[in-house]
């Protein structure tokens, strides 16, 4: 009767430490991904202010030879009206001042994105070094809103992007959103 209580006792601590490890795994898992989106917000970031990355450290770039890079990047130095793009871009999309429609869902899982529907994958446009340790890396995508500056009705786009990071395994997702504005 004593092993059986003991043997009971043991079973009922191994399935205790089974589901700790199995919650930390999951937690692990839950801020690999939220590390991911956030270097795919920064990843956008640098794509709207046309920055590549070059020895390690990130640059301006005007070079139309950049893998997809931004039309309104070709100028020099883009001013914030210049920044404003005049066509939907590969993984941005123009919105308008006042969008009266709801936009298309992001397609995040195209293989190629050449729309301003679908998302890129981090350092497509500006040569980011792929995130450790994940199962696929992370996307963004970037709709961008016309706004205008208040004080000089200069127009001042408003980037509202998205970025989806995933864990270990690709069932864990985390989507994060921010609105940029780079010029104020």
């Amino acid at each position: 009767m004593l092993a059986l209580l003991l043997g009971l006792l043991a079973l009922s601590q191994t399935n205790s430490v089974v589901g700790q490890f199995r919650t930390s795994r999951n937690e692990r898992d839950l801020a690999l991904a939220r590390q991911a989106a956030e270097a795919a917000l920064r990843d956008a970031e640098a794509d709207v202010t046309c920055q590549v990355w070059d020895k390690g450290q990130l640059k301006q770039t005007t070079d139309a030879e950049e893998p997809l890079v931004n039309a309104y990047c070709l100028s020099l130095a883009p001013t914030c009206s210049a920044m404003m793009p005049t066509q939907d871009e590969p993984g941005m999309r123009l919105l308008g001042r006042t969008p009266t429609e709801k936009p298309a869902d992001i397609k995040w899982d195209e293989a190629t994105c050449t729309t301003g529907a679908c998302a890129v994958p981090l350092g497509t446009k500006t040569r980011a070094t792929p995130v450790p340790g994940v199962e696929a890396q992370p996307r963004y995508h970037i709709d961008v809103l016309d706004a205008q500056l208040a004080a000089t009705n200069e127009p001042s786009p408003l980037f509202r992007i998205t970025a989806r990071g995933y864990g270990a395994t690709r069932a864990t997702v985390v989507d994060l959103q921010e609105v940029y504005r780079p010029c104020k």
